[in-house]
């Protein structure tokens, strides 16, 4: 007979099959396994092409203390947005990283918002930056005609899987809006994790772009030189115009957003960075996953594990 898991590891759940409607419907007993941690961190956003303000960070999603039960989950790690082409063209949206089983996202931070582009002469609206879990930064051109607003950020909390596996969990959502611009020749930043982009100036300063961008969140458990991030810092917004003709990418595995473009007409918004995604365990639960990713130690003195998921795509895990 195969040993009995220890006690300080599980948790069981009976629930009356007749009672529950929904994700809780599918299994009337269930032996839930405690003390996971999830931390997803989106695709940051590319910035605008053309005096553009910055794309937005990749929204990050903290699920603490959450319970799983064996079986086959999903880590999805979404790309960051693409560079723009040459012109007045709004940055691409990152892509959404997300964990759940092959059926579904349990849990989902949405990637980042591409940032606005000047755009003089063009149609209302037309080059607004986009909302994500973070939003764009906004451009103003001095040339006058329409120009694009900020996005929002708009990083929900949701859990989509059974609640009784969040009976003891706490989920913190982490995004903000881009800069807003207000006058001509300006740029926002886009906004980060841990603040909202801001707007640094005339696009003519010397330095158009210094401090826009929106600041970025610690998370000191996946800091250190094993991880993307030694300082622990995720989900940093894209500047704003780079006052040359192609914005800098954002850093990958960080869920950075891109740079803006500067020459109207024929700027590129540099691309958003990947996102990452990361399953901390005690270290006693470690044995019980299975999947392709690596693990190290967690940064935060815990000794729990930390596998990390840093390729764009799915990654199988199997809990046992």
């Amino acid at each position: 007979m195969a040993p009995l898991k220890s006690l300080g590891r599980i948790e069981t759940s009976f629930r009356n099959r007749f009672a529950k409607t929904g994700t809780d419907a599918m299994r009337p007993y269930e032996a839930l396994i405690s003390g996971f941690d999830i931390l997803l961190i989106a695709g940051g956003g590319s910035g605008g092409g053309s005096v553009g303000g910055g794309g937005g960070a990749g929204g990050a999603i903290y699920a603490a203390s959450v319970s799983l039960a064996s079986g086959a989950y999903v880590m999805n790690v979404g790309a960051g947005g693409a560079q723009t082409s040459a012109g007045s063209n709004v940055g691409n949206d990152g892509s959404d990283t997300t964990f759940g089983t092959p059926d579904g996202a349990y849990l989902t931070a949405l990637g980042g918002g591409g940032g606005a582009s000047g755009a003089p002469g063009g149609s209302a609206g037309a080059y607004a930056a986009r909302d994500g879990g973070s939003g764009g930064g906004g451009s103003y051109h001095s040339s006058g005609g329409d120009n694009g607003t900020a996005g929002t950020g708009s990083q929900p909390t949701t859990w989509s899987g059974p609640s009784s596996y969040i009976s003891s969990a706490t989920i913190t959502g982490y995004g903000n809006p881009g800069g807003t611009v207000g006058s001509p020749s300006n740029m926002g930043g886009g906004g980060g994790a841990g603040g909202a982009g801001s707007v640094p100036g005339n696009a003519n300063n010397a330095s158009p772009s210094a401090d826009s961008a929106g600041a970025g969140q610690q998370f000191g458990v996946v800091a250190g030189s094993n991880f993307p991030s030694p300082t622990g810092l995720y989900a940093v917004g894209g500047l704003a115009t780079a006052q040359s003709g192609a914005g800098s990418a954002g850093t990958d595995e960080t869920g950075q957003g891109g740079q803006g473009g500067w020459n109207f007409g024929s700027g590129t918004g540099g691309a958003g960075g990947s996102g990452v995604a990361f399953l901390i365990v005690p270290a006693s639960n470690a044995p019980l996953i299975t999947t392709p990713a690596p693990s190290v130690t967690a940064g935060d003195g815990t000794g729990r594990t930390v596998f990390k998921f840093t390729s764009t795509g799915p990654t199988a895990i199997t809990v046992a």
